[in-house]
């Protein structure tokens, strides 16, 4: 099993004493309300943005208190790479697949932006 360990901090001068607070930077580029609250705010984001599977990734989303949210936004937004609420993009894609067919879709609708061929 992979600890937490290995999820620390980038540079802990960067990361501002209270995590809760938005920044200048979260304030120009709009973050939901709820990115404050993520297990992963703070910690280095290269396990969560490799395409494939993350042990360390799903390990902190598998606790964290907004993952739900975490995950309806990535699903609202197909563009997003790696693991978010705890999901893959493979992972993701499969949710959507069988909500489009729950919709009556055969084939995944053109407006989503997914790539073709998935």
């Amino acid at each position: 099993m992979v600890g937490v360990a290995a999820l620390e901090p980038v540079n802990m001068r960067e990361i501002p004493v209270e995590l809760s607070t938005p920044t200048k930077l979260d304030v120009i580029v709009r973050r939901p309300s709820w990115m404050f609250e993520a297990s992963c705010r703070g910690l280095d984001p290269r396990p969560f943005t490799r395409s494939r599977v993350s042990k360390p990734a799903k390990l902190v989303c598998s606790t964290c208190p907004v993952r739900e949210p975490c995950l309806e936004y990535a699903l609202s937004d197909p563009a997003t790479v790696g693991t978010w609420g705890g999901m893959s993009e493979t992972e993701r894609y499969e949710i959507l697949r069988d909500r489009w067919r729950a919709a009556g879709f055969k084939r995944r609708p053109r407006s989503t932006g997914w790539a073709s061929g998935r």
